[in-house]
């Protein structure tokens, strides 16, 4: 999935695309079902076999128990790429964060020409919503900012019945490109 989602980014039109298509199924048929019945159903199409909830052994088995029952309010915030930031900084860890530009409620409010050449784009609500800027002239802005607006209007519970993401607000958020001395993005594994 990881590779057809690169292949789909070289392309942001037929991202565009997919990421409409994928808004407009997941209002239509994830919300007819309940969060179990979802469940159940997503981990048969995985593994091939069917999800005992009440008696979980296996790792998978117990995720899929916790996705359905355990409800954190402190979880929802920590997975929100943007409330999180206040959570660290109450912790005494605001060093850790990387540099923020700016943070939007609606795709008009991003002026392309007051950022920087290089940063990043996030949707603070979901995951795999990134855009990654080296050079904001070689962008062409038009989908992307199609696909920003689409990303705004999902809500990411839908498509995995995760409770972190049920309540979020939708935003993207602007952050500093982090690059390594031969000038690549840097990532973190954690």
């Amino acid at each position: 999935m990881k590779e057809r989602l690169r292949e789909l980014k070289k392309n942001p039109w037929i991202l565009w695309i997919w990421n409409e298509r994928r808004r407009i199924k997941g209002n239509k048929e994830y919300k007819k079902i309940s969060d179990e019945q979802f469940v159940k159903r997503f981990y048969y199409n995985a593994f091939g076999e069917t999800l005992d909830l009440s008696n979980p052994i296996t790792f998978n088995q117990k995720l899929n128990y916790l996705k359905l029952n355990y409800k954190n309010p402190i979880a929802t915030k920590c997975a929100d790429k943007y409330e999180v930031r206040d959570y660290l900084k109450s912790r005494g860890y605001e060093y850790l964060l990387n540099d923020l530009i700016d943070v939007y409620e609606d795709v008009s409010e991003i002026d392309i020409s007051k950022l920087p050449n290089k940063f990043v784009l996030k949707g603070t609500h979901g995951s795999g919503w990134n855009l990654i800027v080296k050079d904001k002239n070689k962008i062409n802005w038009m989908p992307w900012k199609l696909i920003m607006k689409s990303w705004l209007k999902q809500n990411f519970y839908y498509y995995g019945r995760e409770y972190v993401y049920k309540d979020m607000k939708p935003r993207i958020i602007c952050e500093k490109y982090l690059e390594d001395s031969n000038n690549e993005l840097l990532d973190y594994k954690i």
